[in-house]
């Protein structure tokens, strides 16, 4: 058994995707390799299932990313919790998790998640115009209504929600709005991912820089602070973290560990891959068709991989904010996938606003423990 619990995440459709996002990375890893359009067949399904079934976890969790995963077809998805119940062995928790741009969910989509407990994050950036500006469809249209009506239809069906947004170089200008956008559309949870540029730089979008993270995050966390003081939690997952930091806890998200632990991304055609931001050729770690979960951890690729992240650059070595920061994600630390891992691009940003939120995270620490 590889360890009481196992997480995947699976990309049914791979890179296939209804929406034409300016800031979009996956593209391009799936330009570079991955099996973009090709969606998952039963067989593969099944296989992924039975492997995780080998390893004797006691709780499984697939979550299911993309492109947009949806594409697969409500029928792929009610066929592969099928197959969960026929091939995992009784007594296994198993989780379900899925990320979505939220255009295809509708009516029948909303009755399957919300019975089968699926925890759902859908992708919306905020404001009206910030998220149509950036999240057009594949014609060109804005999303942000259709996003926002899916959204709401899950929560009144009692679908875990979370939105998931985006910080580009355009909604970093505008932070007070965007998490005052997202309470007021009925968000209790919320996760802020700094934009992602391709390898070798350059996005459709003009690039988020450290002075424009920086900004987004000293007009958010206060907002969330206030709220918080109030009575009124709403949980910023980055927020999160950095109070189970101060509190002596590891943090849950991976880019804050300071080391990559090494995930278990599975492409359509079977594929495992050591993150999402890193389906590339060269670090494919195994076939579930002909590898078991054991044999994919264990490759030189995938240890390869996660010790190369433990290089500490030399400017953190002396960085008084270094043990809440940890040197921030391998993504943001490396500008070619052959390339050193060196500095994080936003470094500025977390040295500033972590010298400035110390003493409120204490302060939020010190309530909760007495």
């Amino acid at each position: 058994m590889l360890t009481d619990s196992m997480h995947l995440l699976i990309k049914p459709a791979s890179g296939a995707c209804n929406m034409r996002c300016g800031y979009c990375f996956y593209a391009n890893l799936a330009e570079g390799g991955a099996p973009t359009g090709k969606i998952m067949t039963e067989e593969t399904a099944e296989c992924v299932i039975s492997r995780a079934a080998e390893t004797g976890a006691r709780r499984i969790c697939f979550a299911f990313q993309g492109g947009e995963p949806t594409l697969a077809g409500l029928a792929w998805f009610r066929r592969f919790v099928e197959l969960c119940k026929k091939r995992l062995p009784g007594g296994t928790a198993v989780e379900y998790n899925l990320q979505t741009n939220g255009l295809a969910i509708d009516s029948e989509w909303v009755r399957f998640l919300a019975e089968n407990r699926f925890l759902v994050g859908i992708s919306l950036d905020g404001t009206k115009d910030i998220h149509d500006t950036l999240r057009p469809d594949a014609g060109g249209k804005g999303t942000h209504t259709r996003v926002l009506t899916a959204a709401r239809a899950l929560m009144a069906a009692g679908v875990a929600c979370n939105a998931l947004c985006v910080v580009s170089a355009l909604s970093a200008r505008h932070g007070a709005a965007v998490y005052n956008g997202l309470k007021k559309a009925g968000f209790r949870h919320i996760q802020f991912i700094p934009c992602v540029e391709d390898f070798g730089g350059g996005t459709a979008v003009p690039p988020l820089t450290a002075k424009g993270y920086l900004t987004f995050l000293r007009a958010v966390f206060p907002l969330w602070y206030r709220d918080l003081r109030e009575g009124n939690y709403i949980s910023v997952r980055y927020f999160d973290n950095l109070v189970h930091m101060v509190s002596g806890r590891e943090p849950e998200a991976c880019g804050m560990l300071g080391r990559c632990p090494g995930q278990l991304i599975v492409e359509s055609d079977g594929k495992v891959y050591p993150c999402d931001f890193y389906v590339l050729p060269e670090l494919c770690t195994g076939d579930l068709h002909n590898n078991s979960f054991a044999e994919i951890v264990d490759s030189p690729v995938r240890r390869k991989f996660c010790e190369e992240s433990l290089e500490v650059f030399r400017d953190c070595r002396d960085c008084p904010v270094a043990p809440l920061c940890r040197g921030g994600c391998r993504r943001d630390r490396q500008e070619d996938p052959d390339g050193p891992v060196g500095k994080n691009r936003y470094c500025t940003a977390y040295r500033e606003f972590l010298t400035e939120a110390l003493p409120y995270l204490c302060d939020i620490r010190d309530h909760m423990t007495n």
